[in-house]
């Protein structure tokens, strides 16, 4: 269009020029009327057009700029960046021109890509780098080129690239191409290669995310790419724990294959010892070496990280993972436990130890599916915490059987726990006892008292609160929960206000007293030594009749004289006091009394009924010897303890033959059917008193009944004579029967002399 306005000035400057001359020389006329310039007007209309004509030439010498693709081809091969040029002759010189340069022939797209594929597809990289036009021509043709055909170009000219040396193009191809098409596996295949081939540090985030994309076309010749992005994630001043997951994804992958895992870990194992704030690394390699059934190295691996810091999760969360396969999850939850009980603060600590239920509910559910068995300890943690709590108690009491002293502590805390949630507080208070609350965390330890609470046992749960406020008054809502106790026992009744004291006061050298039986003068509480652990029973005067001297009196010369005897048939007294009201301590016997078990079975085969008979005679000889008449011989005052000891207790109505005795007169003090006549008829006794009670508790033993019972009790024991054992138990050894009926003799001149005869005859 700006052409064609041109040529119009042109034609318009002629027309005009022409008619001047025309009019000038007269050769043409002007029609009348027609106004006319004058010379000089002529002369500069004249000047005018002659400007307007020069102006056109200039402008119409640009002429149309070249064709773009022939313009931009020549400029490609001059190398030089394309820019339209006017149309200008160049001046005639009088000096020869120079030749013109030689133009690379622009060869044809088509057949250049045919040409590309056909030597790429035969492998001849390096000849096709020769055939190669240069880039600018190359981004042309490629540009061109449909996206299939360009892409597969793309990778061709990589390979060329590559072969030929030139890794700064090749690896701008290879990204090209992957960039078309990221599924492109022959494009990733060449970037990773010639990326970590680059002079130059390769850059993590160049080549790690190709990497990833590569796990599931896995070729051993790729080794040394992985190997180096790995590697260069350790140079990383900084790596998120992200980051190590999905290098963990990426090793686990190729995990087989050594050319990759063993150079990895061991430069991880060096980066750590040059740079130990970065252990958290070795997660990767105790991870690695697991995967590859190194399980030593595997947790060597792991437990060098934790000595050199408490927060890495990677670490736990693997050494979580480990143990559930394994099994052995209980080991762990100990090893975590000691490590915080030594002062180790740290969240993913506490982390690692809120997951321990989670995964014992998995590592229980993956025995299950493989047919294995778990350890007791293990099963009992995995059903307590699925709530199974019968199952659990059982578990656990078999891990208690075969545990040590360092994991002792906590088997109780589960038995204890798991007693408590099922409804049985009086077994779980005895593993309680047992418990120093310095063997448990600060949790264990709050968790414990919040079921003690619950069941009720607020002496056991104040105790356990009061160690938690000791080891930190911040904790939880330890200082409101013992305001609460405090509140509690601020109205309790006056039994339990009692007990209370008493537990502060026995608090100094005895742990959670409880009561566990009673009797007509005494309490008798079950507690803990805190100095040796041991299991004590406390006999507390009644508090009913604290107030009366006589009675005090009494208890206090009972605690005396046992405390001044020492011999395995009689109970072994350890402490004896009168504050807050009297009490003496006694070793804590295991078992059941001859009486209980008389219940249980009616009779005892009479081997064992003379064997226990004659230890019996045994200690009451011992007794006898100390001027002691122990004056309640019964079933009920022999305990059968599960070891094999016989032992005499309740001496409450021992009596000192070379003293007064501490009894009204007219009272009866005994059970009447085990008292000889004398003692009924309130005459003097001696120790053949005791003689005929062990006789009648013999004669209870072989028969499975009393020799005197129903209606008028003592004149029975007065005057009729015992019936012949062999008439309520046939088949008694005679030698056994006149043992018997000896001790059983009214006159107590005609009984065994002496508890030492009783005790040769029984043998």
């Amino acid at each position: 269009m700006f052409t064609i306005w041109l040529w119009l000035l042109r034609v318009t400057v002629i027309a005009v020029l022409a008619g001047v001359y025309l009019t000038t020389t007269g050769k043409a006329s002007v029609p009348a009327g027609l106004p006319m310039p004058g010379l000089a007007g002529q002369i500069g209309s004249l000047g005018t057009l002659l400007a307007l004509w020069l102006v056109s030439e200039v402008l119409g010498a640009g002429g149309s700029p070249p064709d773009d693709l022939e313009g931009r081809l020549e400029a490609a091969h001059a190398g030089r960046p394309y820019v339209p040029q006017l149309r200008v002759e160049p001046p005639e010189r009088a000096e020869a021109t120079a030749p013109a340069v030689k133009k690379e022939p622009i060869p044809d797209r088509i057949q250049f890509t045919d040409q590309v594929l056909k030597l790429s597809a035969t492998g001849q990289h390096a000849a096709l780098a020769k055939e190669l036009p240069k880039p600018a021509v190359l981004d042309l043709l490629l540009e061109a080129s449909p996206p299939p055909e360009r892409l597969k170009l793309l990778v061709a000219v990589a390979r060329a690239l590559e072969a030929a040396g030139d890794l700064d193009g090749a690896f701008q191809r290879a990204r090209q191409a992957r960039d078309l098409n990221r599924n492109a596996t022959s494009a990733r295949e060449v970037l990773v290669r010639v990326s970590v081939a680059r002079p130059g540090s390769p850059r993590l985030d160049e080549i790690y995310p190709l990497v990833k994309e590569l796990k599931a076309e896995w070729r051993e010749e790729l080794a040394p790419v992985v190997l180096k992005a790995l590697e260069l994630g350790l140079t990383r001043p900084t790596i998120s724990a992200r980051l190590v997951d999905e290098v963990w994804r990426l090793l686990e992958t190729f995990r087989r294959f050594d050319d990759v895992a063993e150079p990895f870990a061991e430069a991880v194992e060096a980066h750590v010892k040059r740079h130990p704030e970065r252990a958290d690394l070795l997660t990767l390699v105790a991870r690695l070496r697991g995967g590859q059934g190194q399980t030593k190295k595997a947790l060597a691996a792991a437990g060098a990280a934790l000595a050199l810091t408490s927060e890495c999760p990677a670490v736990y969360r693997f050494l979580i993972e480990h143990h559930t396969t394994a099994g052995t999850l209980s080991e762990l939850a100990g090893e975590l436990m000691r490590k915080k009980a030594a002062g180790t603060v740290s969240s993913a600590l506490d982390a690692a130890l809120g997951q321990i239920d989670g995964a014992l509910e998995l590592q229980a559910a993956a025995a299950g599916r493989a047919g294995r068995k778990l350890a007791p300890l293990d099963l009992g943690m995995a059903l307590r915490a699925g709530k199974d709590y019968p199952s659990a108690i059982t578990a656990l009491q078999e891990a208690l059987r075969s545990a040590t002293v360092d994991s002792a502590p906590f088997v109780r805390f589960l038995l204890a726990t798991a007693f408590l949630r099922s409804g049985h507080p009086d077994p779980a208070v005895e593993h309680v006892d047992h418990l120093d609350p310095e063997d448990l965390l600060l949790e264990q330890r709050y968790e414990l008292a919040a079921d003690l609470e619950a069941a009720g046992r607020l002496g056991e749960a104040r105790r356990l609160y009061a160690s938690v406020a000791a080891g930190d008054r911040m904790f939880g809502d330890v200082e409101l929960c013992l305001a609460r106790l405090d509140q509690a026992a601020a109205t309790a009744d006056p039994k339990q206000r009692f007990e209370e004291s008493l537990a502060a006061a026995l608090s100094v050298r005895y742990k959670s007293p409880r009561l566990a039986g009673q009797g007509g003068m005494g309490l008798v509480y079950r507690a803990s030594d805190a100095n040796t652990g041991a299991a004590v029973a406390i006999k507390v005067l009644n508090p009913m009749i604290a107030g009366e001297a006589e009675h005090r009196r009494r208890f206090l010369r009972e605690a005396n004289t046992l405390a001044e005897l020492s011999h395995p048939g009689v109970v072994r007294i350890l402490d004896v006091s009168e504050k807050p009201v009297p009490y003496y301590a006694m070793e804590f016997l295991e078992g059941s009394t001859l009486a209980e078990r008389l219940h249980k079975e009616g009779r005892i085969d009479t081997d064992d009924a003379v064997r226990i008979a004659a230890r019996m005679a045994d200690a009451l000889g011992y007794c006898h010897g100390k001027g002691l008449i122990h004056r309640d011989v019964k079933p009920a005052n022999v305990f059968l303890e599960a070891r094999g000891r016989i032992v005499l207790i309740d001496f409450g109505l021992v009596h000192a033959d070379k003293s007064t005795a501490l009894t009204r007169t007219g009272a009866l003090m005994g059970t009447p059917a085990y008292m000889a006549p004398e003692q009924v008829c309130g005459e003097p006794i001696s120790f053949a008193t005791d003689i005929y009670a062990l006789g009648v508790t013999l004669y209870e033993m072989v028969t499975g009944a009393l020799p005197f019972e129903g209606e008028d009790l003592i004149g029975q024991v007065l005057s009729k004579p015992p019936p012949p054992p062999h008439e309520r138990q046939p088949g008694i050894l005679e030698s056994v029967e006149r043992t018997i009926l000896r001790c059983l003799q009214k006159d107590p001149a005609a009984r065994f002399a002496s508890c030492s005869e009783l005790r040769d005859v029984l043998g």
